[in-house]
């Protein structure tokens, strides 16, 4: 969803939960791969090939 939306906040309104809970779990997701799921910016957000 987050790819397809190219933002954490549209992703998250169409997911049904908040921003920060889906950016927390992203983050979560990451440090348990060990390594950066997406590449943010101020406008967009990328998953990264990692």
């Amino acid at each position: 969803m987050l790819a397809q939306q190219s933002s954490f906040t549209a992703a998250a309104q169409r997911l049904g939960v908040s921003k920060a809970a889906m950016s927390q779990r992203i983050a979560e997701l990451g440090r348990a791969a060990g390594v950066p799921l997406v590449q943010r910016t101020t406008r967009s957000v990328r998953l990264t090939a990692g």
